[in-house]
């Protein structure tokens, strides 16, 4: 037996070499071998909206502030309506003119009213951005005779161009500071007892309205690839 162990020993010993060398060049290949792996790149969604129908309100704090300087009552209202870029707003207003500015020897408490309604455009996706427009309305004046205690009215058309920008602070709530002349046309002589006053042939305003808007309409805005 111990002959043929020897005999077979070296045989057996390149057997076991040889599988040695075997695990090791399979061991190698496979830790060369890479593993596949696939890369799935997900779509990013821009979930990001466009408003295209809309309907909204301004409140106008310049009638309030110039009306409180005569400790009168002010108040502008614009609800508005919006596609797209497009805007048709109608405004309500209400103000007291102080004497210092609209005042005469025999003349003061000049009290407007005025309805009007404006197209807007705005360079802005979202009813924000820059905007400029124009429009035509009525304008009511009111004024009174110091000393007969009399008032004098006129009604007269007028025009008015604007421009803007609007600031959407918070979802659908935004600030609108914005300037605003009005043109009148065809206005009257207002007459009382024989003194006569002439209403001012412009007004004109520079405010920040407050305003918020409810979507009708919104449209997803894609990502740009």
């Amino acid at each position: 037996m111990i002959l043929v162990s020897i005999r077979t020993f070296p045989a057996t010993v390149m057997l076991a070499a040889f599988m040695i060398s075997s695990l090791n060049l399979m061991a190698q290949d496979k830790s060369d071998q890479k593993i596949p792996i696939q890369i799935v790149e997900e779509e990013t969604h821009d979930h990001a909206q466009k408003h295209t129908l809309a309907l909204g309100a301004n409140i106008d704090p310049f009638p309030t502030i110039v009306s409180a300087a005569s400790r009168s009552f002010g108040l502008g209202i614009q609800p508005w309506f919006g596609i797209d870029h497009f805007k048709i707003r109608f405004d309500v207003a209400h103000l007291r003119v102080p004497d210092a500015v609209s005042g005469t020897k025999y003349f003061y408490k000049y009290n407007c009213n005025s309805f009007a309604l404006s197209a807007e455009y705005m360079f802005g996706n979202n009813f924000d951005g820059f905007l400029v427009g124009a429009g035509i309305g009525i304008w009511q004046n009111a004024i009174s005779q110091k000393y007969f205690n009399e008032r004098g009215h006129d009604t007269a058309l007028f025009v008015t161009v604007e421009g803007g920008y609007i600031w959407q602070f918070y979802q659908n709530l935004y600030l609108e500071p914005c300037v605003a002349l009005d043109i009148m046309l065809g206005q009257k002589t207002i007459s009382v007892f024989g003194f006569t006053y002439k209403p001012l042939p412009v007004a004109g305003e520079i405010t920040v309205k407050f305003g918020i808007y409810l979507d009708l309409l919104s449209v997803p805005k894609h990502a740009s690839p």
